[in-house]
Protein backbone atom coordinates (compact mmCIF):
# COMPACT_ATOMS: atom_id res chain seq x y z
CA UNK A 1 0.00 0.00 0.00
CA UNK A 2 1.58 3.42 -1.33
CA UNK A 3 2.05 5.70 2.17
CA UNK A 4 0.02 9.30 2.01
CA UNK A 5 1.19 11.77 -0.46
CA UNK A 6 2.46 14.48 2.50
CA UNK A 7 4.00 11.05 4.46
CA UNK A 8 6.07 10.19 1.13
CA UNK A 9 7.30 13.97 0.62
CA UNK A 10 8.80 14.22 4.31
CA UNK A 11 9.89 10.92 3.77
CA UNK A 12 11.50 11.78 0.73
CA UNK A 13 12.91 14.94 2.29
CA UNK A 14 14.98 12.70 4.94
CA UNK A 15 16.02 10.55 2.68
CA UNK A 16 17.41 12.88 0.25
CA UNK A 17 19.37 14.81 3.27
CA UNK A 18 20.76 11.96 4.53
CA UNK A 19 21.95 10.67 1.24
CA UNK A 20 23.34 13.99 0.60
CA UNK A 21 25.04 14.07 3.26
CA UNK A 22 26.39 10.38 4.27
CA UNK A 23 26.25 9.09 0.59
CA UNK A 24 28.58 11.67 -1.13
CA UNK A 25 29.60 9.43 -4.88
CA UNK A 26 28.60 10.61 -7.95
CA UNK A 27 28.30 8.59 -10.91
CA UNK A 28 29.86 9.66 -13.78
CA UNK A 29 27.67 8.88 -17.17
CA UNK A 30 28.73 8.92 -20.95
CA UNK A 31 26.29 9.05 -24.22
CA UNK A 32 27.10 9.23 -27.74
CA UNK A 33 24.58 11.31 -28.30
CA UNK A 34 24.76 10.79 -33.23
CA UNK A 35 22.21 8.35 -33.88
CA UNK A 36 21.38 7.61 -29.82
CA UNK A 37 18.20 9.83 -29.33
CA UNK A 38 15.35 9.90 -31.51
CA UNK A 39 12.96 13.41 -31.51
CA UNK A 40 13.74 16.93 -31.90
CA UNK A 41 14.16 20.10 -30.42
CA UNK A 42 10.95 22.06 -30.12
CA UNK A 43 8.69 18.47 -30.52
CA UNK A 44 5.94 17.29 -29.33
CA UNK A 45 6.87 13.53 -27.52
CA UNK A 46 4.59 10.91 -26.17
CA UNK A 47 2.40 14.43 -25.60
CA UNK A 48 5.28 16.14 -23.98
CA UNK A 49 6.35 19.61 -25.58
CA UNK A 50 9.74 20.37 -25.06
CA UNK A 51 11.56 23.78 -25.98
CA UNK A 52 15.02 24.55 -25.60
CA UNK A 53 16.08 28.30 -24.52
CA UNK A 54 19.29 29.14 -25.83
CA UNK A 55 22.33 31.64 -23.77
CA UNK A 56 21.07 34.31 -25.92
CA UNK A 57 17.30 34.10 -25.92
CA UNK A 58 15.01 35.12 -23.08
CA UNK A 59 12.96 33.25 -21.43
CA UNK A 60 8.60 34.26 -21.79
CA UNK A 61 7.38 35.43 -18.81
CA UNK A 62 4.75 32.51 -18.41
CA UNK A 63 8.33 30.14 -18.58
CA UNK A 64 9.77 32.07 -16.13
CA UNK A 65 7.09 32.80 -13.43
CA UNK A 66 6.24 28.79 -13.52
CA UNK A 67 9.85 27.55 -13.25
CA UNK A 68 10.24 29.59 -10.27
CA UNK A 69 6.81 28.45 -8.92
CA UNK A 70 7.67 24.67 -8.71
CA UNK A 71 11.35 25.17 -8.60
CA UNK A 72 12.01 27.99 -6.31
CA UNK A 73 11.85 31.64 -6.58
CA UNK A 74 15.51 32.00 -6.96
CA UNK A 75 15.14 30.22 -10.68
CA UNK A 76 15.17 33.34 -12.73
CA UNK A 77 18.61 34.70 -11.21
CA UNK A 78 19.90 31.14 -11.32
CA UNK A 79 18.86 30.95 -14.86
CA UNK A 80 20.85 34.29 -16.15
CA UNK A 81 24.29 33.09 -14.14
CA UNK A 82 23.85 29.80 -16.80
CA UNK A 83 22.97 31.13 -19.49
CA UNK A 84 25.93 33.71 -19.25
CA UNK A 85 27.95 30.25 -18.73
CA UNK A 86 26.87 29.19 -22.14
CA UNK A 87 24.09 26.79 -21.00
CA UNK A 88 20.76 26.03 -22.82
CA UNK A 89 18.01 25.69 -20.81
CA UNK A 90 15.58 23.12 -22.24
CA UNK A 91 11.43 22.65 -20.49
CA UNK A 92 9.13 20.17 -20.71
CA UNK A 93 5.37 20.40 -20.69
CA UNK A 94 2.21 18.61 -20.88
CA UNK A 95 -0.25 21.03 -23.02
CA UNK A 96 -3.56 20.74 -21.46
CA UNK A 97 -2.79 19.97 -18.24
CA UNK A 98 -1.08 21.58 -15.18
CA UNK A 99 -2.43 24.68 -17.19
CA UNK A 100 0.13 23.97 -19.70
CA UNK A 101 2.69 25.40 -17.45
CA UNK A 102 6.24 23.92 -17.21
CA UNK A 103 6.98 20.70 -15.59
CA UNK A 104 10.30 19.64 -15.66
CA UNK A 105 13.21 21.36 -17.04
CA UNK A 106 17.35 20.64 -18.09
CA UNK A 107 20.43 22.26 -18.82
CA UNK A 108 23.02 21.76 -21.03
CA UNK A 109 26.13 23.44 -21.62
CA UNK A 110 29.19 23.35 -24.34
CA UNK A 111 32.13 21.06 -22.66
CA UNK A 112 34.41 23.93 -23.41
CA UNK A 113 32.73 25.69 -20.73
CA UNK A 114 32.69 23.07 -18.21
CA UNK A 115 35.87 23.36 -17.18
CA UNK A 116 37.77 21.30 -14.13
CA UNK A 117 34.65 18.81 -14.67
CA UNK A 118 35.43 14.79 -14.27
CA UNK A 119 36.58 14.69 -17.59
CA UNK A 120 38.10 17.30 -20.49
CA UNK A 121 35.29 17.98 -22.49
CA UNK A 122 35.37 19.50 -25.89
CA UNK A 123 33.25 22.00 -27.76
CA UNK A 124 31.26 19.78 -29.43
CA UNK A 125 30.48 17.78 -25.84
CA UNK A 126 27.46 18.45 -23.98
CA UNK A 127 27.28 18.66 -20.31
CA UNK A 128 23.72 17.71 -18.98
CA UNK A 129 23.30 18.84 -15.23
CA UNK A 130 20.30 19.92 -13.25
CA UNK A 131 17.68 18.04 -14.28
CA UNK A 132 14.11 18.06 -12.73
CA UNK A 133 10.62 17.09 -12.84
CA UNK A 134 8.06 18.64 -10.63
CA UNK A 135 7.03 15.57 -7.91
CA UNK A 136 3.51 15.92 -9.38
CA UNK A 137 4.10 15.10 -12.74
CA UNK A 138 6.56 12.41 -12.25
CA UNK A 139 6.50 9.01 -13.93
CA UNK A 140 4.89 10.57 -17.01
CA UNK A 141 8.49 10.77 -19.54
CA UNK A 142 8.98 14.45 -19.23
CA UNK A 143 12.55 14.03 -18.54
CA UNK A 144 12.83 11.43 -20.74
CA UNK A 145 11.34 13.64 -23.44
CA UNK A 146 13.45 16.95 -22.51
CA UNK A 147 16.45 14.69 -22.67
CA UNK A 148 15.99 13.46 -25.78
CA UNK A 149 15.63 16.46 -27.19
CA UNK A 150 18.79 18.10 -25.95
CA UNK A 151 20.52 14.96 -27.35
CA UNK A 152 19.31 15.21 -30.44
CA UNK A 153 20.29 18.83 -30.74
CA UNK A 154 24.14 18.13 -29.93
CA UNK A 155 26.69 18.84 -32.46
CA UNK A 156 27.21 15.47 -34.54
CA UNK A 157 30.77 13.43 -33.56
CA UNK A 158 30.51 15.14 -29.93
CA UNK A 159 29.44 12.79 -26.31
CA UNK A 160 26.62 13.90 -23.49
CA UNK A 161 28.09 13.83 -20.24
CA UNK A 162 26.17 13.64 -16.93
CA UNK A 163 27.22 12.71 -13.22
CA UNK A 164 24.29 12.04 -10.58
CA UNK A 165 24.54 10.94 -7.02
CA UNK A 166 25.10 7.41 -6.80
CA UNK A 167 21.89 6.94 -4.79
CA UNK A 168 19.56 9.13 -7.15
CA UNK A 169 17.16 6.03 -9.06
CA UNK A 170 15.36 8.06 -10.77
CA UNK A 171 18.05 10.44 -12.15
CA UNK A 172 20.18 7.66 -13.08
CA UNK A 173 16.86 5.30 -14.55
CA UNK A 174 16.13 8.13 -17.16
CA UNK A 175 19.98 9.00 -17.99
CA UNK A 176 20.37 5.34 -19.21
CA UNK A 177 16.54 5.28 -20.77
CA UNK A 178 18.32 7.62 -23.34
CA UNK A 179 21.51 6.22 -23.81
CA UNK A 180 23.45 7.37 -21.19
CA UNK A 181 26.04 4.37 -19.57
CA UNK A 182 27.83 4.02 -16.62
CA UNK A 183 31.75 4.98 -16.46
CA UNK A 184 32.71 5.32 -12.82
CA UNK A 185 32.10 6.60 -9.46
CA UNK A 186 33.98 10.14 -8.12
CA UNK A 187 33.78 12.20 -5.27
CA UNK A 188 31.62 15.87 -5.88
CA UNK A 189 33.24 18.43 -7.85
CA UNK A 190 34.38 21.78 -5.48
CA UNK A 191 32.47 24.07 -8.43
CA UNK A 192 29.70 21.49 -9.65
CA UNK A 193 27.54 23.27 -12.44
CA UNK A 194 24.25 21.81 -10.84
Amino acid sequence: MPLPRPLADVLWAVQFRFNNRFRRRLTVLKCDTTGRAAGAPDAVAGGVTVVGYGPDEALPADVTSGLAGRFGMDFPAVQRAEAAEGATLWVGSIPGEHGGEPLGFARTRPGDRAPGWHEALGPDDRLVYAMATHRAARGRGISTAILRAALAAAPPGGAAWADTMVWNAPALAVLRRVGFVDLYEADPLPDHPD
